[in-house]
């Protein structure tokens, strides 16, 4: 036996990244969340307890601002317009509404045989699938978690910019919107493999929120239609749809959110500064920014 000392050999469990997503909602049975694990080769879902010392980025559905001009109203202020929606609604709402429709070949796929067939008269619906946010009772909520659980990890960091960083995407926590996500991807694997993407998939996407048959559908279709998550090579894990996903859309939602945080830090999303037409920073810091997948590779932060 040799005498000089065998090193140790590094294990997946060792060199393992934790990512984890949130669907925050106001009642505590909707709440969803999923722990995704990424040893280099796969993404393991997990729905068990997570050590939050583990997880690099989190990715929250809830949005973690209010548009500006509604801002302005309760400090006072008049609104300077308010015929464009800016009182309604955020920057990058109606900029990720107008990124869908000049941009995104599957939303306009969705013709009147498709809507004929499967009964559904749109895939991308602006008014129901970006909804404004001013008036969602958890913003708040979500607002004082993120700044009592990040303040507590980074007690040298003020509120605003801890805030400031998760409204730029720069922080360890993101801001999440799970339907957008995946409708990113799937225009992403559309975009690669146009043969795969049919008005059945698209059907079965629009309609997620509502049957466990329509989440295992998608999640298989992600699984097994791998060119979305490139560059990244990974196996999407376990096989087998987990019952936790196909009881509950909040945690298909919590499920989707973590592949918003982990595709965020390997630089496959569009950040605020590369967005077409341009965000002004000064919008996201008050307002945040929608993280989705660019259909063609971004730079790295």
């Amino acid at each position: 036996m040799s005498s000089q000392a065998k090193q140790p050999i590094a294990t997946n469990q060792e060199v393992a990244e934790f990512y984890l997503g949130i669907d925050f909602a106001c009642i505590k049975k909707n709440l969803g969340n999923c722990l995704l694990r990424d040893d280099g080769a796969s993404l393991s879902l997990d729905f068990s307890k997570a050590d939050k010392r583990q997880v690099v980025c989190t990715a929250v559905d809830c949005p973690l601002g209010t548009s500006s001009e509604f801002l302005d109203v309760l400090n006072g202020k008049l609104p300077v317009n308010t015929n464009d929606k800016s009182l309604a609604t955020r920057a990058s709402e109606r900029w990720i509404r107008q990124h869908v429709s000049d941009n995104y070949e599957t939303a306009s796929m969705w013709n009147d045989a498709a809507r004929k067939r499967y009964g559904r008269r749109w895939y991308f619906q602006e008014t129901a699938h970006v909804q404004p946010t001013v008036a969602m009772r958890i913003v708040p909520k979500c607002l004082y978690w993120l700044l009592k659980e990040q303040g507590q990890r980074f007690p040298s960091k003020s509120g605003l910019e801890i805030l400031q960083d998760a409204r730029k995407g720069k922080g360890k926590v993101v801001e999440a919107h799970p339907r957008m996500y995946l409708y990113s991807a799937v225009e992403k694997q559309h975009q690669r493999n146009r043969a795969c993407v049919t008005p059945e998939v698209l059907f079965n996407v629009a309609e997620y929120k509502n049957s466990p048959e329509r989440r295992r559908f998608v999640y298989c279709f992600l699984q097994q239609n791998t060119e979305w998550l490139q560059p990244a090579c990974r196996k999407l894990m376990p096989e087998e749809p987990p019952k936790e996903i196909l009881d509950s859309d909040h945690a298909f939602d919590a499920f989707l959110s973590a592949l918003t945080a982990w595709s965020h830090k390997q630089g496959m999303t569009i950040r605020w500064d590369q967005t077409t037409p341009s965000l002004p920073e000064s919008a996201v810091l008050h307002e945040g920014h929608i993280l989705v997948l660019a259909e063609k590779e971004q730079a790295h932060a």
